[in-house]
């Protein structure tokens, strides 16, 4: 006999996006690396559903709104767990 399980929309949607972030990450060319460039860091994020765009992403790092890392005056750097937990925040 199978088990009926209900979930509100909101707890289905989060249920969802968390597999489609796990399986992502498992098919992720760049899976050993744990930080990434912009480009990369562009590249990741639509790829676990956020769009964005390069200019949008630069903009957010000039508001402090998304965490990054500086090196020197012109190289910016994302953590992947840290981009991972701002996604979540903004799926919510």
């Amino acid at each position: 006999m199978d088990t009926l399980i209900v979930l509100k929309r909101s707890e289905l949607d989060e249920a969802i996006r968390d597999a489609m972030i796990s399986v992502l990450a498992e098919n992720d060319p760049q899976k050993g690396k744990t930080n990434l460039t912009l480009p990369e860091a562009v590249e990741y994020l639509n790829d676990i559903g956020i769009p964005i765009t390069k200019s949008t992403l630069y903009r957010h790092t000039m508001n402090a709104t998304i965490p990054f890392k500086r090196f020197g005056k012109r190289k910016i750097i994302f953590s992947k767990t840290e981009l991972d937990n701002w996604a979540q925040e903004k799926l919510k």
